[in-house]
């Protein structure tokens, strides 16, 4: 499972020496570090969208702040322009006057839409890292729903279960116990076929034949 779950602790397993079938669960490993994981995603999300929404609301505000202001600033440099055109009759001070404003309107007005192009440029981008952070932790929730699935080791064939050794404590692996990646758990020997190797009495060795079918009983596991 991925790291940030943290390791892996079995909270349940079966008996050694058990026999189970084929989709019977072997081992369940501790979900609590996921499940706090799936919560702490699940919060973000609710508050990374609720900020989208915020941010997205904001934008759209400041963008019409920016166009009135673009508005205003346009109107002011056309009464400007206007005003020099009427102004053939006046004094050169005053025609020059009004030449001055003009030029000052016309840096106020490409300002202003430099200002909208710059501001729009942001919020894009604003909105893009935004989106990002939010898939980012969507992808991570559904890892988290994925990893909560692996936390169940079931058996892919009937057999005995025979837990293995847990090198660390020198026991069997038992409830509490941490593993890590390649650890061998659990063998699941099928015992539906067995390869036996036993000692024949000298006086039943002739009643053996290849192709008979005997029945086998070890002393010790009747």
């Amino acid at each position: 499972i991925p790291w940030r779950f943290g390791n892996l602790k079995i909270s349940n397993i079966v008996t050694d020496g058990a026999e189970v079938k084929s989709g019977d669960t072997l081992i369940t490993f501790d979900p609590s570090e996921v499940r706090k994981a799936i919560l702490d995603y699940e919060d973000r999300l609710i508050v990374s969208n609720a900020e989208l929404e915020k941010m997205l609301a904001q934008h759209e505000l400041e963008m019409e702040e920016l166009n009135a202001d673009y508005e205003v600033t346009r109107i002011s440099h056309e009464i400007t322009r206007m005003q020099l055109e009427s102004a053939s009759h006046e004094s050169d001070i005053k025609r020059r006057e009004i030449k001055l404003n003009l030029d000052k309107a016309d840096i106020s007005l490409d300002r202003a839409k430099e200002q909208i192009e710059n501001r729009r440029k942001i919020q894009i981008e604003e909105v893009k890292q935004k989106r990002l952070s939010i898939r980012q932790d969507e992808e991570r929730l559904e890892e988290a729903y994925a990893t909560l699935n692996k936390l169940f080791v079931i058996a892919p064939a009937p057999g005995i279960a025979i837990i293995s050794q847990n090198w660390s404590t020198g026991n069997k692996f038992q409830l509490g116990d941490q593993c890590w990646s390649s650890q061998q758990l659990i063998q699941l020997p099928d015992l539906s076929t067995l390869k036996a190797k036993v000692n024949i009495n000298e006086v039943d060795i002739s009643k053996i034949t290849k192709g008979l079918k005997v029945q086998i009983r070890p002393d010790a596991f009747s």
